[in-house]
C-alpha cells in the first residue's frame, strides 16, 4: 500500500512539474521603457521588501515578462547578468512592444556551421 501512494506522489509531482513548464513556454516578453526619474530598483523577489541587486536607469529598455501591474521578471536587454531574472515594479515602466515573436524567431534563417 505504501508503494502505491509513493508511487502517486511521484506520478503528481511529475505531472504538476510538466504543467508548470508549459506555463512558462506561454509567458509573452515585453520592452519596456523605464520612466522612473530616478532609477528603477531590481529586487531578488517580486516585491518591494526584498534585497535589491542593482537599479535600472531612466530611460533603459529591459526586457520583461508582459504584465500590467505587480512586479515582472527582466528577461533580458540590460547590461548586468545580475540584473537579468531580477524583479521591477511595471508602474514605472511604459510598454513599448511585444518581442516574444523576435526572440523566438531570431534563430530562424541561420545556415548550419560546417
Amino acid at each position: 500500500m505504501a508503494l502505491m501512494v509513493a508511487g502517486a506522489a511521484v506520478t503528481g509531482s511529475a505531472l504538476a512539474g510538466t504543467a508548470s513548464a508549459e506555463t512558462r513556454a506561454e509567458v509573452r516578453t515585453c520592452e519596456y521603457l523605464v520612466t522612473a526619474r530616478h532609477g528603477l530598483r531590481v529586487h531578488t523577489r517580486p516585491n518591494a521588501h526584498s534585497p535589491v541587486v542593482g537599479v535600472l536607469s531612466h530611460g533603459q529598455r529591459p526586457w520583461a515578462d508582459c504584465k500590467r501591474r505587480g512586479f515582472t521578471e527582466i528577461r533580458g536587454n540590460v547590461g548586468g547578468v545580475e540584473l537579468r531574472h531580477g524583479f521591477i515594479n511595471v508602474k514605472h515602466l511604459k510598454l513599448i512592444r511585444d518581442v516574444t515573436d523576435d526572440r523566438v524567431s531570431a534563430g530562424a534563417g541561420r545556415q548550419p556551421v560546417r
